[in-house]
């Protein structure tokens, strides 16, 4: 089984001055571009009542470029749209989450317009080079970095983005990973799982897992070490209901022991449930 992880990686660069400039001039062209589309945003809801959408604005790029000359001295032919779309993107994705926020009852926290100096980043999509002691970024030629740590050379580079914090720089890359998960047992068979609040994990191979406050990080692990085909299904009465004989003992919480009155069964109250989980499991699969 193969699974693909997204990791980020970090390091300091030490670009001159005249690379300063190219790269605060890109800074500047990113905020005047976000603060033109945001306020072509704003007349339009408030003349027309209407939303301009991402795609909208991305279609007047070539337009824009032809009354702004000055792009083409900050970016390359290549290199501009993937830019500038990343730009288009943040707004867009800043006024879906107002929308969402809004529709929740939350404190929206509508777009600002970005003064001077407050952009300092900039995100170059589907760049592909691995970091090494030099880095090319575009339109500012080769930059030394402190390349301290290696991607691993089977990562697949995905964006790099060029961010200043006070007076350093950094290049951060965004790479994928692909592993190879063999699991630890044989897919073929079904298991029954039950998640509890002494142990986190119990299954019908009697095998327990301590419990963790971290379920949600782990809910992945389970599905690599317990086969592909992993659904859930209605837990009522899965606890109280006897894995020997379908009746209902009811018993409290700190009782850990399933007895059953009706016939001369005992189990651990987990394992007793996860029997239960498998035969519903199996009836849904099947039906």
């Amino acid at each position: 089984m193969q699974i693909t992880l997204r990791k980020s990686f970090k390091y300091r660069i030490y670009p001159a001055k005249s690379q300063i400039s190219a790269l605060e001039n890109q800074f500047s062209m990113r905020r005047y571009l976000y603060n033109w589309n945001l306020q072509e945003r704003i007349e339009t809801y408030e003349k027309e009542r209407l939303s301009v959408t991402y795609n909208q604005q991305q279609n007047k790029l070539p337009e824009l470029k032809k009354q702004l000359p000055w792009f083409k001295s900050v970016y390359s032919k290549f290199i501009c749209y993937q830019v500038l779309q990343d730009v288009l993107k943040r707004l867009g994705k800043g006024f879906q989450s107002f929308f969402q926020r809004t529709k929740q009852g939350g404190v929206p926290g509508f777009a600002k317009f970005k003064k001077k100096g407050q952009w300092k980043s900039i995100t170059y999509p589907q760049y592909k080079k691995h970091p090494f002691d030099i880095i090319t970024v575009p339109k500012a030629g080769d930059i030394k970095m402190r390349c301290h740590r290696a991607i691993g050379e089977s990562a697949m580079v995905k964006t790099l983005s060029i961010t200043k914090d006070a007076d350093n720089w950094f290049a951060c890359f965004s790479v994928e990973h692909t592993l190879d998960i063999k699991p630890k047992q044989d897919l073929s068979s079904a298991i029954g799982i039950d998640l509890g609040l002494i142990d986190f994990v119990y299954d019908s191979d009697v095998d327990s897992m301590p419990a963790p406050r971290y379920f949600r990080k782990r809910e992945k692990q389970l599905k690599r070490l317990h086969g592909k085909h992993v659904f859930g299904v209605p837990a009522q009465y899965t606890t109280h209901k006897c894995s020997a004989c379908d009746k209902i003992v009811k018993k409290s919480l700190p009782v850990r022991t399933q007895r059953c009155p009706f016939r001369t069964f005992a189990a651990n109250r987990d394992y007793n449930a996860v029997i239960n989980i498998l035969r519903i499991g199996h009836r849904y699969d099947s039906g």
